[in-house]
């Protein structure tokens, strides 16, 4: 089964709903704003990159996912930069874009997603692959 949340968009003036499944709402789709949940995205981000590099952690880091980990890495580093960056001025709280955030939602999004290695490595079974 698969689930979806339902997600308004944090400007008032816009207010528009949609429905999103698994990865987390960085823009609105209609008013193309930020959405950084008053800064907590950034924790939620964070937790969800430490969980996957902690999958392959515990795995050892093989051979095949050395790569993938070290962008993941990197990736976490630039989230702690941008919540340090969005902290340190009151304006991204009032609305303003911040820099490079909507890459870094895009990277997030495309390496959060399950990796072709994966389906081996943790066993994954068929049925899943064709829900996943």
């Amino acid at each position: 089964m698969t689930s979806y949340a339902e997600v308004e968009c944090e400007d008032a003036d816009c207010g528009h709903k949609w429905m999103l499944w698994r990865v987390g709402a960085h823009v609105c789709p209609m008013c193309k704003k930020q959405q950084l949940k008053g800064g907590y995205i950034f924790l939620e981000y964070a937790e969800s990159l430490q969980q996957r590099i902690g999958m392959y952690v515990d795995l050892g880091i093989p051979d095949e996912t050395r790569d993938y980990v070290e962008k993941l890495c990197a990736l976490s580093n630039e989230c702690e930069r941008m919540r340090l960056q969005y902290e340190s001025n009151s304006d991204y709280k009032r609305g303003k874009r911040l820099e490079g955030f909507d890459e870094f939602g895009d990277e997030y999004t495309y390496l959060m997603r399950t990796q072709s290695f994966d389906w081996e490595l943790f066993d994954i079974p068929e049925f899943f692959r064709q829900i996943i």
